[in-house]
């Protein structure tokens, strides 16, 4: 594929999404409460915005007894200087949540996109301008000066970014080692897809490659014409091809096994660290389809924001869903956040809404989808 139709590539999806979502007034989901009997929870230490549109907030787990949770303040749009956010470790134990270290971020002025968990405990907070890694107890945080930086792998150690690389313009990658200090590992061309702290995977001259750190090819495939999906890590030896199709496939691409995942669009899915459980955590649109532009001309059709969301977990190993929360009509949050996430072991899922933190356990064993 030219580098000009890749670089198109997340737009693409991002369209596709947009219709996906649009649609889903006519798909055939049903709406879920809350999942109920949480094995614990957790309210926010300080206010939240009880308006979902501007409840700001994410976590990530650190470790199966470990979740990062960062949270904001209500803000004003028009002065996003009032914003405060906090970030804080929440140790789950004896079936209780306590918070065990917090401390005030700094975000201004950029948004704050993600929370990560990193190698020792370590916390990545990014943006699309400037990130952080905290220490496991929050009581020292360096700047990862890397715009756009590309994040590793739920506890990974490495991550990357794309850039243009001079003389000769074309796209490159390189890789980074984020403790105890930043250091670059690795340069290549082509563009990034994803990186795990054993593998890296990326797209040049139209075919996908998957290496090991040092450069040893271990797969390898051809993106088919018509054909558009980002493909990412999920576990030691499986790909995750995200797009105009949703599949588990082996690093040379061949499709291992088809997965039913929830209308709509997100940002990027998490998984158990064996990548036999995926957790989606999609936006979807449910009430008025489309709003009708105004002015001279013709009218053009703009797709409304998100109204719902729905949140699964899938086994990837037989395509069963394991968990299954379709709050069609109502936001966890803020669009673009990611509201929940899975434990190392799949057997426990944290989700934030906007009154604070809940955990919910999965059961060992999922049926397959008949």
């Amino acid at each position: 594929m030219p580098p000009h139709r890749m670089r198109l590539l997340s737009s693409v999806l991002h369209i596709g999404a947009l219709v996906s979502a649009a649609m889903c007034a006519a798909c055939s989901a049903t709406v879920t409460a809350a999942p109920p009997n949480p094995i614990a929870t957790l309210k926010f230490a300080r206010p939240v915005s009880a308006d979902p549109d501007r409840a700001d907030a994410t976590l990530a787990f650190l470790a199966e007894d470990k979740i990062a949770l960062r949270y904001c303040s209500p803000f004003d749009w028009q002065d996003r200087a009032t914003r405060r956010c906090w970030l804080e470790v929440v140790a789950l134990v004896s079936g209780k949540l306590d918070v065990t270290a917090e401390t005030e971020t700094i975000e201004k002025p950029t948004w704050t996109h993600g929370v990560f968990a990193v190698a020792d405990g370590s916390i990545l907070v990014t943006s699309g301008t400037v990130q952080y890694l905290y220490s496991a107890d929050l009581k020292e945080r360096r700047e990862v000066p890397i715009a756009n930086l590309h994040a590793p792998a739920p506890r990974g150690n490495v991550a990357g970014a794309n850039g243009p690389g001079p003389p000769d313009r074309q796209d490159r990658w390189t890789l980074y080692r984020l403790s105890p200090i930043l250091l670059p590992i690795r340069e290549g061309r082509g563009l990034l897809y994803d990186v795990s702290d054993d593998y890296v995977m990326y797209v040049a001259d139209g075919a996908v490659r998957v290496e090991t750190l040092e450069g040893k090819l271990v797969g390898i495939h051809n993106l088919n014409k018509g054909e558009y999906y980002v493909p990412e890590f999920i576990g030691p030896d499986r790909l995750y091809l995200r797009g105009t199709r949703h599949a588990v496939a082996d690093f040379n691409g061949r499709e291992l096994l088809a997965l039913q995942v929830p209308g709509g669009y997100g940002s990027r899915e998490r998984h158990s660290a064996d990548g036999t459980r995926m957790l989606f955590d999609y936006f979807v649109q449910t009430k008025k389809l489309w709003q009708q532009q105004p002015g001279e001309g013709p009218v053009v059709p703009i797709p409304n924001g998100a109204d719902g969301e729905m949140i699964w977990v899938v086994e990837t190993t037989n395509a069963g869903i394991c968990f299954e929360w379709n709050s069609l009509d109502h936001l966890l949050g803020m669009v673009g956040r990611v509201h929940a996430d899975l434990s190392p072991s799949g057997r426990l899922l944290a989700a934030v809404t906007t009154t604070g933190l809940s955990v919910y356990e999965i059961p060992e064993t999922c049926t397959a989808n008949k």
